[in-house]
C-alpha cells in the first residue's frame, strides 16, 4: 500500500509545496519518502528537506513529478496498490496537473450493447501525467464523509495497460480514504487528530503554522502526520476484521450503509428488486407518496419549562421487530392484497389499549388511501417563504384521497378520537425467504451467531449490544482494567452502529445525479397517478432498496410518538419538544418533581410490554440528563430544565445556586456551518454538552434573553471577536462551486488555481434594507439585489475580506455588506416553527396544529439530504429534485388565478397585470415557480374575499336583529328601510356613511334610494 500526505500553502490556492509518503508490503515498510514542488519551495528549502531524509534510512527524494510517476503510478496502478490516506479528494487534487468535470463514459458491455457509464458524472476527472498511456483520477463527491475515487479507463496499447492476472482493462484501482472508512466504522465524523484520540493513538505532533518556510521542525510533522495515518489504518482495519466481513473490501465501505449491506451479502441476503424487478411501479409510487421521515417538533416554545428527558431504546430496530420484518428483508419477494374493508374495521375499532399487545403491531402492514377530513396527518408543504418543505403533524383536509401508513391513520385516531376515512388499503406480505441464506457471527465474534432463516436479525443484534453494555458496567465496578473497557466500548458501538445500518437507511436510498444540460423525460408515479415529467436530475434507488420498509419503519416510528402524547395528556402532563425518537415531558405549573416524576415513570411503564429483548423494563427510558452530574447516579434525579425555538433546535439544562444555566445538552441544528468566532483554547473541542464553547454560551445567551423584559432581543456582546464578519468555510467538491471562482482562475496555470476540493470561504451579506438602514446605501437603491459573497481560502478568513466577490455576478462586496457574527446569530432565537400557528418569529408558549387545506400537489423526488448544516449553501436548490404539478393541477391552479381580479392579484403579487395569463395556453408557459407565485398570492386573495363576504353578511344578519328591533320593514329578504330611520339606528345623524353604502352593497343589502 501506498500512503501519503501533502502540505501546502495557507492561501487561496492552497499549492503543494511538498509531501510525505510510505511504500509498504503489509507491515513491513518497503520505502519512505519526501516530495517536493521546485516551483513553490526555495533552494535552501529543498536542502532541509534534503538533510532531513538523509537522517532516516530508506528514505528517498523525489520532485513531485517523479514521485507521480516512478512512486504513485508504479504502486497505484501497475503494482495494484492500495493508496491511503486522510481526506484524499485534496491529496490527489494536489498532484493534479490539470482537472475537469468528468463526462459520461460511453461503452459496450458484455451483451455487446452501447452503455452509459453515468457513475462519476458530477465530479472531477483530474490529470495526474503528461503520458497520455497514464489514466486520469476521477473524484465524486457524494457527502462530506465520503467520495468515490478511481482510476478512468487509460487510452493508448492495452499492453500497457494494469494486469490482473488476465488482461482487465476496466480495473479502477484502490483507494482508501480513512475519513469515510473512520465514519462507516464508528459513525462520527473525524479529523486526524480526533481519529488519532479517539483510536487512543499518540503521536500526534501540535503544529500550526503552514505558512512558515520549511524547516526541519515542520518536515518531522509531516513525516509523523504519514507515520499516523498509516497507524490509523492498522488500527481501522483492525476494527473492520472484527466484522469478518469476508466478502467486503475496506475502500468499497462508504458509509454505515455500506457495513449494514456487507451483512446482508454476508448472509447471502439478495437485494428485493433484482428478486422482484417486475413490481408494480404504481404501487411503489403509492409507498413513496406516504413516506414522510421521522417527527420533529417543538410544542413549547421560547420559554424555560421543567422537564423530563427520555428516548425510546434502538427505535428503528424495535419497530423493525414489531413489525417483523426481517421477514421481508430475506424474502423472495412480497404479495399484496385489497384490505379496504378490513382496514376499516380495524381502524373504527382499535383503541390503545390493543397498541400494547405485540400482535397488533404485525399488522400496521399496511397502506392506506384515505380521504382526509380534519384527520391529523403528516403534511409536507412549504409552510413559510422559504424555499424548503417542511413536515408537520397538522389537522388535513383534501377534496382528494392521499396515501398514509396504516401506523399514521392509528396514530390520527389516538390524537383525534375519530377513525380516518378509508378509500383503499393495500396489505402486504413477504413470500417464502430466499434459498442459500448463511449464518454468520456478528461482528466475527462465534458467541454472536446469527441465522437469519430463523433468527429476528434486529433483535439478535439489539440483545448482543444489551449484553455487552451490562457486562461493560459490571467489569467497571469490578475495577476492570482501561484497554478491557475500551474492548467492550467498542464492542456495543459495532453491534449499534450494525442494528442502525440495517434497519432503515439502505432501504430509503436513492441517489441523485448531478443535473444534465437538457431536460429529459420520465415516466413519473406519484400519488394522483402516472404521468409523464420533465427533469434534469435522475433517482437512482440504492442497492437494497425496498420502499415499503422504509416507509413503514417512520411511520411506527411516528405513531410510538402518537401513542406518548396521548398518554401524557391523558396523564395531565404536556411535552416541549419531540425528535425522532425522543421527547421532553414538561410539568404543569406548580406540579412538584415527585408527582411529575411518578407520572412520567407511569408512561414510560406502559411500553414496558413492549419490550421485544431478553433484558426486561420500558423500550421508553430516562436519558442520562435527568439524573445527578456526580457520576450520573441513576437514583438521584436533578431538576432539568429545556429552552427550544423550532424543530431540532433546543438546550436542556440545570440552574446552579445562583440561577445560572448549566447545560447539560445542547443543539447545534443551523450553526454547524459556522466557523467559531473563538474557541476554548485550553479545553478545545466538543464540551461535555455536546457541542463547541461558543454555542453552549450562545445557548445561556437565550436562555437568559427567554427571562428578560426584552424577550426578542438577543445581547450578543459577551465577546468582541462577534464583530468580526461571519464566515463558513466549504470545500469546492462539485464543479457547480468551482466555478465560482472561473474569474480568479482565468488564465492561471493549475498550480495557481482554486483547485477541486480546496476550502473557499463564504460570508453573509446584510439585505438592502437593512444597509439603508445602517445609512451605508441610499433610498434609491434599496431594490439592489442582495449579493451572494464567497472567497478563496485562508487560515486567517478576515484576511480575504477584500477579495470577497459576488460569487453570482463575480463582482467585488465591499466589507459593509457583510453581516458580523453577531448579526449572523441574532435571530437563531427566533428561529419560527412555521408548520404550527403560534410559531412564528415572535410566538412564545405553547404552538397549535394548523388546519392544511389541500387546494393543488407538488411532486418531488429525494429530499435533499445535503440540505443541512453543513450545506446551507444548497438553499440555491443545487440539491432539490422537482416534477412540478401535473397539467391538471396547473389548470386547477390556474382556475383560482383566473378568478381574483386580475389588478387586484398583480398589486399583491408586485408583478405586472401582462404578466398574469389570461387563458391556460398562456398559463402553460409559466414556469412552476411563477405559477405558484400567482396562485398562492390569488388563493390569499380569494380566501381573503370570502372572509370579507362572511363579515359582510354577518354585519347584515346583526343590523337585521336590530333593524326589527325598532320595527323597521324587512321586504322581500331584503333589508328597505327609509335613510332617516336607518340613521337613527346607526348613528343619529342624516348621512349614510359611505364605508356603509358599500358594506350594505358587498351583502347584497338595498337602502331605499341608494344602492
Amino acid at each position: 500500500m501506498l500512503v501519503f500526505d501533502t502540505e501546502t500553502t495557507d492561501d487561496e490556492t492552497q499549492r503543494l509545496r511538498f509531501g510525505t509518503f510510505q511504500l509498504r508490503e503489509g507491515e513491513r515498510s518497503e520505502m519512505e519518502g519526501i516530495f517536493y514542488d521546485p516551483d513553490a519551495t526555495t533552494p535552501s528549502e529543498q536542502e532541509v528537506l534534503k538533510a532531513e531524509a538523509q537522517t532516516r534510512p530508506s528514505c528517498r527524494m523525489y520532485p513531485v513529478r517523479e514521485f507521480v510517476e516512478r512512486v504513485f503510478f508504479t504502486a497505484a496502478y501497475e503494482g495494484e496498490a492500495t493508496v491511503v490516506g486522510f481526506n484524499l479528494p485534496f491529496d490527489l487534487s494536489r498532484l493534479a496537473l490539470d482537472a475537469r468535470r468528468a463526462p459520461p463514459v460511453y461503452r459496450r458491455n458484455k451483451k455487446g450493447e452501447s452503455i452509459v457509464d453515468r457513475s462519476m458524472v458530477g465530479g472531477f476527472t483530474m490529470r495526474l501525467s503528461d503520458n497520455d498511456r497514464r489514466p486520469n483520477v476521477r473524484v465524486k463527491h457524494i457527502s462530506r464523509r465520503m467520495a468515490f475515487i478511481n482510476f478512468a479507463d487509460p487510452g493508448g496499447n492495452p499492453d500497457t495497460r494494469r494486469r490482473r492476472g488476465a488482461y482487465d482493462p476496466n480495473t479502477r484501482g484502490f483507494f482508501l480514504d480513512l475519513k469515510t472508512l473512520a465514519a462507516a466504522l464508528t459513525s462520527e465524523s473525524h479529523s486526524l487528530d480526533s481519529l488519532a484520540e479517539f483510536l487512543d493513538l499518540p503521536g500526534k505532533i501540535k503544529f500550526d503554522d503552514f505558512g512558515r518556510p520549511i524547516d526541519p521542525e515542520f518536515v518531522r510533522y509531516a513525516l509523523r502526520d504519514t507515520e499516523l495515518t498509516w497507524r490509523c489504518y492498522q488500527e481501522l482495519m483492525r476494527m473492520f476484521g472484527q466484522h469478518g466481513l469476508k466478502d467486503t473490501l475496506p475502500h468499497r465501505l462508504y458509509s454505515e450503509a455500506s457495513l449494514g449491506k456487507a451483512y446482508l451479502r454476508e448472509m447471502g441476503i439478495a437485494p428485493w428488486r433484482r428478486l422482484q424487478p417486475d413490481f408494480d411501479p404504481k404501487i411503489i409510487g403509492a409507498i413513496m407518496s406516504a413516506y414522510f421521515g421521522g417527527r420533529a417538533e417543538v410544542h413549547r416554545r421560547r420559554e424555560i419549562v421543567q422537564t423530563l428527558y427520555a428516548d425510546f431504546a434502538s427505535m428503528y430496530p424495535t419497530v423493525c421487530t414489531l413489525m417483523n420484518l426481517w421477514r421481508f428483508v430475506i424474502a423472495s419477494g412480497m404479495a399484496h392484497e385489497d384490505a379496504t374493508t378490513d382496514t376499516q374495521a380495524f381502524l373504527d375499532r382499535v383503541t390503545l389499549a390493543d397498541l400494547d399487545r405485540r400482535e397488533t403491531w404485525k399488522r400496521l402492514r399496511v397502506l392506506v388511501q384515505v380521504q382526509p377530513d380534519t384527520d391529523i396527518f403528516p403534511v409536507r408543504a412549504r409552510y413559510s417563504s422559504e424555499p424548503i418543505a417542511n413536515i408537520g403533524l397538522n389537522y388535513l383536509t383534501a377534496g382528494k384521497p392521499l396515501w398514509f401508513t396504516l401506523a399514521d391513520c392509528v396514530a390520527s385516531k389516538l390524537l383525534t378520537g375519530r377513525s380516518p376515512k378509508v378509500v383503499r388499503s393495500i396489505r402486504f406480505d413477504p413470500l417464502e425467504p430466499q434459498p442459500g441464506l448463511r449464518s454468520i457471527a456478528v461482528s466475527g465474534n462465534k458467541d454472536y451467531r446469527v441465522d437469519p432463516a430463523t433468527d429476528d436479525f434486529y433483535k439478535r443484534v439489539i440483545d448482543l449490544r444489551r449484553s455487552v453494555k451490562a457486562r461493560r458496567k459490571a467489569r467497571e465496578r469490578e475495577g476492570a482494567g482501561e484497554a478491557e473497557l475500551k474492548r467492550l466500548d467498542s464492542e456495543q458501538l459495532a453491534l449499534k452502529i450494525l442494528a442502525n445500518a440495517t434497519s432503515y437507511g439502505i432501504f430509503i436510498e436513492l441517489n441523485v445525479d448531478e443535473p444534465e444540460e437538457t431536460e429529459f423525460q420520465v415516466k413519473l408515479h406519484a400519488s394522483a397517478g402516472t404521468r409523464h415529467a420533465n427533469t434534469v436530475r435522475r433517482e437512482n434507488p440504492g442497492e437494497y432498496f425496498h420502499p415499503l420498509l422504509g416507509t413503514l419503519i417512520t411511520g411506527a416510528a411516528r405513531l410510538m410518538l402518537a401513542i406518548t402524547e396521548r398518554l401524557l395528556i391523558d396523564a395531565g402532563l404536556d411535552w416541549a419538544f419531540c425528535d425522532t425518537d425522543s421527547i421532553a415531558f414538561a410539568a404543569p405549573r406548580k406540579m412538584s418533581l415527585s408527582t411529575f416524576e411518578k407520572r412520567v415513570r407511569k408512561v414510560c411503564a406502559w411500553f414496558d410490554r413492549l419490550n421485544p429483548y431478553a433484558q426486561a423494563g420500558s423500550i421508553l427510558e430516562f436519558e442520562d440528563q435527568n439524573f445527578s452530574r456526580e457520576l450520573l447516579r441513576r437514583d438521584e434525579l436533578e431538576p432539568l430544565f429545556c429552552a427550544a425555538v423550532s424543530a431540532k433546535r433546543y438546550a436542556l439544562l440545570n440552574l446552579d445556586a445562583a440561577g445560572e444555566p448549566i447545560i447539560r445538552k445542547a443543539s447545534a441544528h443551523g450553526l454547524g456551518h459556522l466557523l467559531p468566532p473563538y474557541d476554548d483554547k485550553d479545553n478545545p473541542g466538543v464540551r461535555d454538552s455536546g457541542v463547541l464553547l461558543w454555542q453552549e454560551d450562545l445557548w445561556k445567551a437565550i436562555i437568559k434573553s427567554i427571562h428578560s423584559p426584552n424577550p426578542n432581543e438577543l445581547p450578543l456582546d459577551w465577546r468582541e471577536e462577534l464583530k468580526h464578519p461571519g464566515v463558513s468555510q466549504y470545500t469546492a467538491a462539485t464543479p457547480y462551486r468551482l466555478a465560482w471562482f472561473t474569474d480568479f482562475n482565468r488564465d492561471q496555470p493549475y498550480a495557481r488555481r482554486v483547485k477541486p476540493f480546496n476550502f473557499l470561504l463564504e460570508f453573509y451579506a446584510r439585505r438592502p434594507d437593512e444597509m439603508a438602514r445602517l445609512g451605508l446605501l441610499r433610498t434609491s437603491d434599496h431594490t439592489k439585489r442582495r449579493p451572494k459573497p464567497v472567497s478563496p481560502y485562508s487560515r486567517n478568513p478576515y484576511g480575504m475580506l477584500p477579495r470577497v466577490r459576488d460569487r453570482v455576478t463575480r463582482d467585488s462586496v465591499g466589507q459593509e455588506w457583510l453581516r458580523t457574527s453577531a448579526e449572523t446569530l441574532r435571530g437563531y432565537h427566533r428561529h419560527p416553527e412555521a408548520k404550527f400557528l403560534d410559531g412564528d418569529y415572535l410566538d412564545r408558549g405553547p404552538t397549535r396544529r394548523r388546519h392544511v387545506l389541500v387546494h393543488t400537489i407538488e411532486d418531488i423526488g429525494k429530499e435533499a439530504d445535503k440540505w443541512d448544516d453543513e450545506e446551507p449553501l444548497s438553499a440555491d436548490n443545487e440539491y432539490t429534485v422537482s416534477y412540478g404539478v401535473s397539467d391538471t393541477a396547473r389548470a386547477s391552479m390556474f382556475a383560482v388565478i383566473r378568478s381574483v381580479s386580475k389588478r387586484k392579484l398583480a398589486r399583491a403579487a408586485q408583478v405586472s397585470t401582462r404578466s398574469i395569463p389570461s387563458d391556460e395556453i398562456a398559463a402553460g408557459e409559466l414556469s412552476d415557480a411563477e405559477l405558484r407565485l400567482l396562485f398562492e398570492v390569488a388563493a390569499a386573495l380569494a380566501e381573503g374575499e370570502r372572509k370579507q363576504e362572511a363579515s359582510d353578511a354577518a354585519f347584515v344578519r346583526w343590523l337585521a336583529e336590530r333593524v326589527e328591533e325598532r320595527g323597521l320593514k324587512i321586504v322581500a329578504g331584503e333589508l328597505e328601510y327609509d335613510p332617516a330611520n336607518l340613521l337613527k339606528v346607526m348613528i343619529g345623524k342624516r348621512g349614510v356613511p359611505i364605508r356603509l353604502r358599500k358594506r350594505l352593497a358587498r351583502a347584497g343589502c338595498r337602502v331605499k334610494g341608494l344602492l
